[in-house]
C-alpha cells in the first residue's frame, strides 16, 4: 500500500505554486500547460512582477483621511424604509 504526502497550506489555500527554477514537492506533480507557460514567462520576464505590484499600489494603497471617512458618516442622509 502505497501512502501518498499532502503538503499543508497555512491559510492561504490558494497559493500552491511554487518561485520559478524551484523544485515542486511531489504533492504538486502535475503542472498545467498555463502554468508552465506563466513560470518560463515570469522567469524570462522579471519586470512583469514590479509593474504588478506598482499597479496594485496606485488602485489600493492609499492613504486614509480619518477626518474625512468620519464627517462623511455624519452627513450621511438616512434611507426610508420604504420609498
Amino acid at each position: 500500500m502505497a501512502t501518498r504526502q499532502v503538503e499543508q497550506t497555512g491559510g492561504d489555500s490558494m497559493r500552491t505554486s511554487t518561485p520559478p527554477g524551484a523544485q515542486r514537492p511531489q504533492a504538486f506533480a502535475y503542472v498545467s500547460d498555463f502554468e508552465q507557460f506563466m513560470e518560463d514567462f515570469l522567469a524570462r520576464h522579471p519586470e512583469v512582477e514590479e509593474d504588478q505590484r506598482r499597479g496594485w499600489y496606485i488602485w489600493w494603497d492609499r492613504p486614509t483621511d480619518r477626518n474625512g471617512l468620519a464627517h462623511l458618516r455624519e452627513s450621511e442622509v438616512p434611507f426610508k424604509p420604504y420609498a
